[in-house]
């Protein structure tokens, strides 16, 4: 709006036949236009608006040819905003007094990448007070378990689970037992990785990822039946897991139910945010491009064990 003129220009991302666009202010249409809206073809108007018309009072509505709202839009006053505070410099490890606050520091460059600070002094500060501290022991873990360090990874999670199952062999939180899990394949040991993944789902919010990696484990036996149902256990859970959607398409045609495979496999575009990342079902079966996805992952893969190359790639 500028001295008593009025722009209007609508852009549209779908087709919109015999639209209605309407300028009003405080409930009095100023201007209506009907239009043909497409993606290419844009509406733009210029307006002569009544003296006294505030900017703050005009309103833009979008209508369908049935009389349905789409888009509507009035301005609104800008006010100017509160600054958040300025970011301060955390103090040294060894001058922080408090267990908590040590892995609280601890945790905020390692979440956010700070270049001027490492993690690791600070959870190892807190562990020097308390080894047996189960937050900082499951953080270093991880540190340690993304360097690729993973005979110091299963000590720091074996430290934090003996912590938490001192009083309960069930512990509240599965992510030490998850983690362990994790290193513990890394390290060729299937067999205990198995039962860590499955003391992590005794907690509900590590059960969807703990399912799903105890059906790896059962794939790479060629346990088809126990794949199936752990992975069945994790959609529960977590119904948008692609990876677990794949496997279990996966499992399926290994136990010789390929039209429910293929009909599971077609449905996944709608979970995927870019459509089918493996190939269109039009242009072939999915499966068999599930398939073929998972063996070149499984071949550049360098971190699994060996009996895991080539389980997918026949139909035993």
């Amino acid at each position: 709006m500028e001295k008593g003129t009025a722009f209007v220009g609508v852009h549209v991302t779908e087709i919109f036949k015999k639209a209605t666009i309407q300028l009003s202010s405080s409930g009095r249409i100023i201007g209506s236009w009907s239009a043909d809206l497409t993606p290419a073809h844009s509406l733009t108007r210029k307006v002569n608006l009544p003296k006294k018309v505030q900017l703050m009072n005009l309103k833009l509505v979008l209508l369908t040819q049935d009389g349905r709202e789409v888009l509507t839009y009035q301005p609104i006053k800008s006010k100017q905003p509160t600054l958040p505070e300025a970011a301060t410099e955390p103090s040294a490890p060894q001058e922080i007094s408090l267990l908590d606050e040590i892995c609280l520091i601890g945790s905020h460059p390692d979440q956010y990448r700070q270049a001027t600070r490492s993690p690791e002094p600070y959870w190892s500060e807190a562990l020097r007070h308390d080894p047996g501290d189960v937050p900082c022991n499951n953080a270093l873990g991880l540190w340690h378990l993304r360097r690729g360090e993973f005979v110091r990874v299963e000590e720091r999670f074996q430290r934090a689970i003996i912590r938490l199952t001192e009083r309960n062999p069930n512990p509240y939180d599965g992510e030490p037992c998850y983690n362990l899990g994790l290193t513990l394949r890394h390290l060729g040991r299937d067999d205990d990785a198995y039962s860590a993944f499955y003391k992590a789902t005794w907690n509900q919010a590590w059960q969807a990822a703990g399912f799903h990696a105890l059906a790896e484990i059962d794939c790479c036996c060629r346990d088809w039946t126990a794949a199936l149902d752990h992975l069945d256990r994790s959609l529960r859970l977590n119904s948008d897991h692609l990876r677990a959607r794949d496997l279990r398409a996966i499992v399926l045609r290994k136990l010789g139910r390929d039209d429910e495979a293929t009909l599971r496999g077609s449905s996944w575009t709608m979970f995927h945010p870019r459509g089918n990342p493996l190939g269109s079902p039009r242009n072939g079966c999915p499966i068999c491009q599930v398939s073929t996805h998972l063996d070149r992952r499984l071949q550049v893969s360098d971190q699994l064990p060996v009996k895991a190359w080539g389980v997918f790639s026949t139909r035993t």
